[in-house]
């Protein structure tokens, strides 16, 4: 019977816990179990597991088996964070907090029927507000959900404790989660690494792109009409790609489908004599540019240009072509200063690291009625990664040894195991993360010799010209746009909300760089009285910073790693009793910080002011 003090603590601290416990009696079991006593006399746990009987616990004394496991944990306070994958009935939960009080920690139960006989048993009062989150998994998708809240939200590292008997118990559970938090770690260690490279890139192409994204068409707002319903072709630089060049022709010639090229492909495309409809780039490294060389040098203008609003912004200056823009989750300008002519809202597409996945979204959002994949191999096939002629950012289409580094196996569209690699199975993913709920639009794979992805099915190219493509579709010159997209009245007005923005954010940098120093006397003074009334000052001027527009806008997304370092210690300061060793803190912490910030702005100040005196100045005939 769960006591009354349990309930309370529930209900006050996780609602929605007490809630599914409630549910729980109304509901068919899914596990059935035992609570019995062990040789010791304390309860252990017996559940039927496949007609067996297996225990939870020891049958002897699950106290003391619950000590040995986690006292052979190693290093535990060097992580910030320890998530328990299997509770039971809490044996080993309790020698943690008894052991390491002040360590967060998160319990996740993959059978939450056995919940209830932890509530029996153990005290929640007892525990320590260390306990930060409970997770009862309902569903597969449930438990999904909550654990990629918790990646995401996780700023620590994480120790992993997983109930050893559970790898017995619940098997299929036990291999799903550990691959889904395997995961989800290595897509957030990823976007780390690539928000360190390109944070401050992004930023500064989104600000100096914002003359073409405010000139040029939101293709998302502008040609809805145009794409709705039809079919459109992406078209990759995979090793297949050559296959399908003679069917990319005839259905270019016919116009039987709108061909979209992706990332290198339109060189190979350009090779064999074929201009896609349009190419579609996001890429925010200044290589980007290398990818249209060729369009430039042969003075090709009759190829639109569909670019994220944080490409490169070298791409943009030298394109000659017609261009469309569709903004990015990375661009944080734009929908600040950018307000639709249509007064609807502006919709944004998510970063990733293939383009086919950002295509895909934008081809979802256009209403296109069947999407069909080229040149998507996304591994190896006769020893080559690319097709030939596309390649511009690699001087060889063939595998390298440096390529075999982390070679894995996938299923290809054929049935067999291919090679490929760690980063083109995130590519992968990441494609079928955008595939698994987008029923309204059909998406196939005509990839000969590719990987296997999910939410596609298998169809060569030949065999959907014959079946399919019967009639002319494509509106030559499609993309030719008059007007404007937004309303350049209330871009102006933001333009100068901005610079005062900027202004006042330059006058907080003062007055936190004189409390650093302020601190850092009283610091050496061991002056606590003075430090502790500094600390209150300065977290009122770091709290104006961190609201400033212009500091939320640019400043704070060209550092989101720092930042995510500095939240990572954030906790030292904050149980941090000494006054003066706290202020060696803050000195160390905010000071690198803040001094990042404070460059960032000097560098981006002049761009910005450029970028304000051109959208003052525009006006509705240019």
């Amino acid at each position: 019977m769960i006591s009354a003090d349990n309930v309370l603590y529930l209900k006050n601290r996780f609602s929605t816990v007490w809630n599914q416990v409630q549910q729980l009696k109304d509901q068919p079991k899914s596990v059935f179990f035992d609570v019995v006593p062990s040789k010791s006399g304390e309860q252990t746990l017996i559940v039927d597991s496949q007609g067996k009987s297996l225990y939870v616990h020891s049958k002897y004394n699950p106290r003391d088996e619950a000590e040995q496991f986690i006292a052979q944990l190693k290093d535990v306070e060097q992580y910030g964070h320890v998530f328990f994958y299997g509770v039971g009935l809490g044996y080993h939960v309790e020698a943690f907090f008894r052991k390491y009080p002040s360590v967060p920690f998160t319990l996740y139960e993959p059978a939450p029927e056995l919940f209830e006989s932890f509530l029996s048993r153990v005290s929640l009062p007892n525990i320590p507000a260390s306990c930060k989150h409970i997770c009862l998994e309902q569903t597969a998708g449930h438990g999904h959900a909550f654990l990629k809240s918790f990646v995401e939200g996780i700023h620590e590292d994480v120790l992993l404790v997983q109930l050893p008997s559970y790898d017995r118990i619940f098997t299929d559970k036990v291999n799903s989660f550990s691959e889904q938090f395997k995961e989800l770690l290595n897509q957030k260690k990823l976007s780390l690494k690539v928000n360190n490279g390109y944070e401050k890139r992004w930023i500064l192409n989104s600000l100096i792109n914002i003359e073409e994204t405010i000139r040029t068409p939101n293709i998302l707002l502008e040609k809805l009409n145009v794409f709705k319903d039809k079919p459109v072709i992406v078209v990759a630089a995979g090793p297949s790609l050559q296959d399908e060049m003679e069917q990319l022709r005839y259905i270019k010639e016919h116009g039987l489908a709108y061909i979209l090229s992706v990332g290198t492909s339109i060189n190979a495309l350009l090779a064999n004599g074929i201009h896609p409809d349009a190419a579609c780039t996001y890429d925010p490294s200044h290589l980007n540019q290398k990818v249209f060389k060729n369009v430039n040098d042969q003075g090709i203008t009759d190829i639109p240009l569909i670019f994220g609003s944080s490409v490169g912004f070298e791409v943009l200056k030298q394109y000659k072509g017609p261009k469309l823009h569709v903004l990015t989750n990375q661009d944080t300008i734009a929908p600040v200063f950018l307000k639709p002519e249509l007064h609807v809202p502006l919709d944004t597409v998510h970063d990733a690291s293939t383009i086919t996945a950002i295509a895909l979204q934008l081809l979802y959002k256009l209403q296109v009625k069947n999407a069909y994949l080229v040149g998507q191999n996304l591994a190896f096939r006769d020893n080559l990664l690319y097709t030939v002629g596309a390649l511009v950012l690699r001087p060889e289409a063939e595998v390298l040894a440096s390529d075999r580094r982390n070679v894995v196996l996938v299923e290809s569209v054929h049935g067999e195991q291919i090679e490929t690699t760690q980063d083109y199975m995130l590519m992968k993913l990441q494609i079928e993360e955008v595939l698994k709920n987008r029923k309204d639009m059909e998406v196939v794979n005509t990839t000969k010799g590719g990987a296997k992805i999910d939410h596609t099915t298998f169809v060569p190219l030949e065999e959907i010209i014959q079946t399919r493509l019967k009639e002319r579709v494509v509106i030559p010159n499609w993309y030719e746009h008059s007007g404007w997209s937004y309303d350049l009245e209330y871009a102006r007005k933001k333009a100068t909300e901005m610079k005062n923005e900027l202004n006042q954010l330059r006058k907080y940098y003062n007055q936190i760089t004189g409390l650093f120093n302020d601190i850092n006397r009283c610091k050496d003074r061991k002056d606590k009285r003075g430090l502790a009334q500094l600390f209150n000052k300065f977290d009122k001027v770091i709290m104006k910073i961190r609201s400033n527009l212009f500091f939320q806008v640019f400043i704070k997304p060209m550092n989101r790693v720092q930042e995510e370092l500095l939240l990572k210690q954030m906790e030292k300061i904050r149980f941090e009793n000494d006054l003066v060793a706290r202020a060696e803190l803050i000195i160390q912490i905010f000071g690198k910080f803040l001094y990042g910030c404070q460059v960032d702005t000097a560098n981006i100040t002049p761009v910005y002011d450029a970028i304000h005196n051109y959208i003052l100045k525009l006006e509705p005939s240019e």
